[in-house]
């Protein structure tokens, strides 16, 4: 619908005259008026001016029809992250824009993103934004996205070797943007493009007390993977359940009764404060779990090894000069043979050192002649937190062995749902005190 423009020099205005009638085709056109809004490759305009007032609109009709539709929560998150913001991205992009716009987007993609995963307000909003590689939801921010890429458009503009495009670039109007598009980017901290954007959320997440466990999730490529692939591995239920024990989000006396000065001894009866590291690692009730934990680590480790051509051998006996040593698989093939044993630690050792300590434990030259008597036997240790993190030298053993990113992944699943189990029994069971005592 065209508009019939008229200019005004007496009012310094331009009218738009709305009695005129346009035909094509000997069809006639309906004349818009100065309110009406119309789109242009994208990009509404109400008379002559681009306008964003619908984006907030849309954006909650989106994220409606997304709650209503029957997906499970991590397919949500992927229809989220891979359709539904990135069709907000050109008109943000083009289209007028401001730092309360963006926030107030952001603000509504979190609260849909914390009502599917029933997560608590005070998860770290790291989580939310940071790369999925890091341990988390991957969730573009827009605030933190956007000004970067509209800057980098207008750049691209303004050094243009087309003759009329730097030509637009040097208007007034332009370089009002640019300057705007500059402002934005200034966000806590230049971020000038969306590599500065996950740098600034990875940050903003191992810095706060929930996320800093989770720095070590880039030592195992591909073991968070999902979290962001939208797998059907794992049920809605349960994959709503292991995010929120991925980010230490489960109701221990010391997460409820954070800031207050009020007891936090734990409910079972121990001489220690009821965290998440106590409850998965030391307490009597979980002491069971804690085995099956392990146990299920290891027979799918040792299947996988199966799979990939090595002869394996489970919890066998050695006698050696420091007494017995049991370690969970011995596999040969070939000439080589390999000893692994699998531990899940807390986070307040490192990773590293947990590896090396547990390694020692079976260098020991009159088992390694029992293990294979022609050539030096590999001595490795699986060693993961119980957040999912991995060592690295963990990660460097396995891959050597055959393993790859999915073993990796499933591993790390594996080790989150005998945590979430260990939990769980922890909270209902009534126990008071370690059966020994």
């Amino acid at each position: 619908m065209p508009d019939a423009i008229t200019p005004s020099g007496k009012d310094k205005k331009a009218k738009i005259v709305s009695d005129r009638n346009y035909t094509v085709s000997d069809e006639s056109i309906e004349t818009t008026t100065c309110t009406a809004t119309w789109k242009y490759l994208g990009i509404q305009f109400r008379g002559v001016v681009a306008s964003n007032d619908t984006v907030r609109k849309d954006l909650a009709v989106l994220l409606s029809r997304l709650a209503k539709v029957p997906l499970k929560p991590q397919q949500r998150l992927l229809a989220l992250r891979f359709y539904l913001i990135p069709r907000l991205i050109h008109r943000l992009v083009l289209g007028p824009i401001s730092a309360k716009l963006l926030l107030g987007l952001d603000r509504m993609i979190r609260a849909a993103v914390r009502t599917w995963l029933n997560l608590p307000h005070d998860v770290p909003l790291g989580f939310l934004h940071a790369p999925d590689q890091m341990g988390s939801l991957g969730i573009l921010c827009l605030r933190t996205t956007i000004p970067g890429m509209r800057k980098k458009r207008l750049n691209g503009l303004m050094h243009s070797t087309h003759y009329l495009c730097a030509s637009v670039a040097a208007t007034d109007t332009m370089i009002k943007a640019s300057r705007q598009a500059e402002s934005l980017a200034h966000c806590k901290g230049e971020v000038r493009n969306s590599k500065d954007s996950a740098k600034y959320w990875t940050r903003q997440l191992h810095q706060s007390f929930d996320g800093m466990p989770l720095r070590a999730c880039t030592n195992a490529k591909g073991s968070t993977a999902w979290l962001g692939e939208g797998t059907t591995f794992l049920t809605g239920r349960e994959f709503v359940r292991l995010v929120k024990f991925h980010i230490s989000a489960v109701p221990t006396l010391t997460w409820l009764k954070r800031g207050q000065d009020v007891p936090v001894a734990c409910r079972a009866g121990c001489d220690s404060r009821e965290s998440l590291r106590h409850v998965l690692q030391q307490c009597h009730r979980t002491h069971h779990q804690r085995i099956q934990r392990h146990d299920g680590i290891v027979r799918y480790l040792a299947t996988r090894l199966k799979e990939k051509g090595w002869q394996v051998k489970q919890e066998p006996h050695y006698r050696t000069s420091l007494g017995t040593r049991i370690p969970d698989i011995v596999m040969h093939r070939a000439n080589q043979s390999v000893v692994l044993d699998a531990q899940v630690v807390g986070t307040r050792a490192a990773l590293s050192e947990a590896y090396h300590v547990k390694r020692n434990k079976y260098l020991i030259p009159d088992l390694l002649k029992q293990v294979n008597q022609n050539s030096s036997a590999v001595v490795a240790a699986v060693t993961l937190s119980y957040h999912g993190t991995w060592a690295s030298e963990s990660v460097a053993a396995l891959i050597d062995v055959g393993l790859g990113r999915h073993e990796l992944k499933i591993m790390t699943i594996r080790c989150l749902q005998g945590g979430l189990r260990a939990f769980q029994v922890h909270q209902k069971t009534t126990a008071m005190r370690p059966r020994h005592l």
